[in-house]
């Protein structure tokens, strides 16, 4: 069981964040140096704070953690259709995924399924895997696919079985096998970017 006490220490922070969102646009990230860092929706972690004041919600039933919640989860809804990297299993399954779960509003499931449409444009069948970032010649990387992308499997395991269509588990399979034949070393480590050749897989 969750102790309250962590919880009620949360929502003190929260609180404060809220305080300090107030006079920046943006969804609260990260303190650097003591600055307090906003973000687009369009960035990775996007999802992340909208995603905890659900779980705060989950667990007070407090209705003004529902309101926050919906509020920040909603500023979101611009990227259903992003495919500008392939965080989109953070970016909509900790926000718009929570909204679902925990309140059931169909709306949401659109979002998620437009979010798993936009994931597999990002699919390169030569590869067999999803493009993580866009290519970057400074890197020398053409089709840079990094271990983190397995996370956002998840997003299209669930579209697949929610009415969406069956390629979003295709891809989501073929992805994780080319991890798992790829990205691994002998150890069991993993390397964090593999770069593959879009022509040649």
């Amino acid at each position: 069981l969750a102790d309250p006490a962590i919880f009620a220490a949360a929502e003190q922070q929260y609180d404060h964040l809220l305080t300090l969102a107030a006079k920046e646009p943006g969804i609260p990230r990260r303190f650097d140096a003591g600055k307090f860092i906003t973000v687009k929706p369009e960035d990775w972690t996007s999802g992340h704070f909208p995603g905890a004041v659900w779980h705060l919600f989950n667990y007070t039933r407090n209705p003004k953690w529902r309101q926050v919640a919906e509020d920040y989860t909603h500023r979101l809804e611009r990227i259903r259709h992003f495919t500008g990297n392939h965080d989109i299993g953070f970016m909509l399954g900790c926000s718009y995924g929570n909204e679902l779960r925990l309140t059931g509003n169909p709306e949401a499931k659109a979002v998620l399924l437009d979010g798993c449409a936009a994931a597999v444009k990002r699919f390169n069948p030569k590869v067999g895997a999803i493009m993580s970032w866009n290519p970057r010649k400074d890197k020398q990387w053409k089709y840079p696919v990094i271990i983190d992308n397995m996370m956002n499997l998840e997003l299209l395991m669930w579209g697949a079985k929610n009415g969406g269509t069956a390629f979003f588990r295709e891809v989501a399979l073929q992805h994780a096998d080319k991890t798992d034949a790829h990205h691994y070393r002998p150890d069991s480590s993993s390397w964090h970017v593999v770069s593959y050749d879009p022509e040649t897989g």
